[in-house]
């Protein structure tokens, strides 16, 4: 069986993430292969193990199944009113030719006695997310969307109502404080390849988007952070989200400095079986315009020895096996140009650097999220 999945702004991130889930996390046979606009995946899995799949994803708006050429597309629908929509991510379908087939498909299904209604892509060639919601498209209807050569149907779609409630229904907030995005927090938790069920690592966990993501998508959590305050909001989030959600995974919080790590905390650490580290340390305050250099060299070199002393704490702890550690590094704008931390001083201890050349950032952006992926082995 062939399936699409349509990747958001961050082609060759989202790339990584879906290669990721399938090759180490869920571990399967596959082939995947990318198109202009969607990456299909071919294998022997049924359906609903796929949907496992898309949940998990954070890089994805839609995803759904390419039909035989041979399929009778009136199948599709089963209620007495039919209620549609056409998508295409094939350059040579344009928003015209849409419409054109849309009045086509009406016409054909008005003959079969039933009420027919459309719906078109507000902007450029595809349905949004929030037009595939809004009219049921998945539950009462169907997406159709124009492939290379194929016809597809819509599965399932990025789940656009959780991640909003994750972001703006959470008790504690705290303005001063940069927050990683939540689909950017999923795609890293992705990156850090941990099986279902074990535990991942923030040391530098904030108000707890990383940690709430994971318990989301099934992990335990540990979280560390040297600020008390941002640690009492994650514990409070966490409890909201554990009532919201249901979550039952296991969460576990603590003051910890990565630069000055004491005896007892490292004791700690030592209790608990870690299976990834996925982390944002400290950026400083949002910034709002372009900076001084020396400012922006100034901010690099603090996020770097946070980062250093961070892989100077796992030395002190014991892995049974290889884990991944999956870190943010900024990259600041600046009157001048562009500045982030030399690759050549990503050389930490017992770590290798597998995975780079992965950035997030919006469109005029001050600031670059530079994601760096380690495979770190106990001496």
């Amino acid at each position: 069986m062939e399936y699409f999945f349509v990747p958001g702004r961050l082609r060759k991130l989202s790339w990584v993430e879906l290669d990721s889930v399938c090759k180490n996390v869920l571990g399967f046979q596959y082939n995947l292969t990318e198109e202009k606009e969607y990456f299909v995946l071919k294998t022997d899995l049924k359906k609903s193990f796929v949907e496992k799949i898309f949940s998990r994803l954070g890089g994805f708006l839609k995803y759904g199944e390419v039909l035989d050429n041979n399929f009778e597309i009136e199948k599709l629908f089963d209620n007495k009113k039919i209620v549609f929509g056409i998508s295409s991510y094939y350059e040579n379908f344009c928003f015209e030719d849409i419409k054109k087939l849309s009045y086509n498909f009406k016409s054909e299904f008005i003959k079969t006695g039933r009420k027919v209604r459309f719906v078109l892509p507000k902007s450029g060639n595809s349905l949004s997310t929030s037009q595939v919601l809004n009219n049921r498209l998945i539950s009462e209807g169907v997406e159709l969307v124009l492939l290379k050569n194929k016809m597809g149907r819509t599965l399932g779609v990025q789940d656009i109502e959780s991640f909003s409630v994750r972001d703006y229904k959470k008790p504690f907030v705290d303005s001063n404080m940069g927050v990683l995005p939540i689909k950017l927090t999923r795609i890293m938790i992705n990156l850090a390849q941990v099986k279902y069920g074990g535990c991942i690592w923030d040391p530098f966990c904030g108000s707890g988007n990383v940690l709430l993501e994971s318990l989301d998508m099934g992990y335990d959590v540990l979280g560390s952070d040297i600020d008390t305050k941002a640690l009492d909001g994650a514990k409070k989030n966490i409890k909201w989200a554990k009532k919201y959600f249901k979550y039952i995974n296991n969460s576990n919080l603590f003051f910890l400095d990565v630069q000055n790590p004491t005896r007892s905390k490292i004791n700690l650490l030592k209790n608990y079986e870690i299976d990834g580290i996925v982390c944002e340390p400290y950026m400083g305050k949002p910034q709002r315009k372009a900076l001084e250099i020396h400012k922006a060299n100034s901010l690099v070199e603090q996020h770097y020895n946070l980062v250093k002393n961070l892989f100077s704490v796992l030395n002190n702890l014991k892995f049974e096996k290889p884990i991944r550690v999956v870190v943010v590094f900024p990259e600041y704008k600046t009157k001048r140009n562009w500045v982030s931390i030399p690759k050549n001083k990503l050389d930490f201890k017992n770590a290798k650097l597998i995975t780079k050349d992965l950035h997030w950032s919006r469109e005029n952006s001050i600031i670059k999220r530079l994601i760096f992926v380690f495979e770190y082995k106990s001496k």
